[in-house]
């Protein structure tokens, strides 16, 4: 195989396994932007609507404790305008998390499935439980508000609250996994980038003896003899050259 065609084998395939590395870069990259457009667009979204489901229905219960005890009618109005208000957040933070896991339906694994509807079946409990009481509280009868709290509702209140942390716990752990996956992607595409990078440098050293060899063979003999023949021609030593025969 002539030496021409060697060379032109040695850097094709360098050239291939450049393009190889671009393309699963290339690959890889897309993957990641995937990742992190799914964690920015879903995950976010939904996990600020359940911490924002977790903080409202404490305020609630917050905000029927404290008008239970209200003792002025200043306290008892305040309490009420703010467990309105807070239920009033739950409900928006409810519909938003139901409008992400909406364009994501197929998606929705089947353990934060199970979480969300023990979610809907808790609040489906607890809301009239509350109801309950605030029709106590507005008749002014307090002492069997307090009784209606630690017989009735605490309990269900207290199952409600563990579903929604529950929420919250899974979808952390989600985008902890999700990130997991990305810093995978990336180390597998730098340890594929350093084993291409190493076999282009094999090939740019190969390719680099055979053009050595094709010189020093169109030279002949051994590059150290020719120098030093030149040398000594240069110093005026011409009985190093012999002259053709004329026979």
């Amino acid at each position: 195989m002539k030496v021409s065609t060697r060379l032109f084998l040695a850097f094709g395939f360098a050239i291939g396994l450049m393009l190889v590395m671009a393309l699963i870069d290339h690959g890889s990259m897309v993957e990641m932007q995937d990742m992190t457009r799914n964690i920015h667009d879903v995950n976010l979204a939904s996990a600020t609507a359940a911490q924002a489901m977790i903080v409202a229905a404490d305020r609630m219960r917050v905000g029927y404790r404290d008008m239970t005890i209200a003792r002025e009618s200043a306290d008892y109005e305040r309490a009420r305008t703010n467990y309105g208000k807070a239920r009033a957040g739950y409900g928006q933070a409810a519909e938003a998390l139901a409008k992400v896991n909406a364009g994501r339906r197929e998606a929705i694994p089947a353990s934060e499935q199970e979480v969300l509807d023990q979610i809907q079946a808790n609040q489906a409990k607890a809301f009239p439980a509350i109801d309950q009481l605030m029709t106590l509280l507005e008749h002014g009868k307090k002492d069997e508000a307090g009784k209606y709290i630690l017989g009735v509702l605490r309990p269900i209140y207290g199952t409600w609250m563990e579903s929604l942390d529950a929420l919250g716990a899974q979808m952390t752990r989600r985008d902890d996994e999700q990130m997991g996956m990305i810093a995978h992607t990336v180390v597998v595409a730098m340890r594929i980038q350093v084993l291409f990078v190493g076999l282009a440098v094999l090939l740019g050293l190969a390719a680099s003896l055979l053009v050595t060899r094709a010189i020093v063979r169109g030279l002949g003999g051994e590059p150290q003899d020719a120098a030093d023949l030149v040398r000594r021609i240069a110093d005026g030593d011409l009985s190093v050259w012999e002259a053709p025969s004329t026979s």
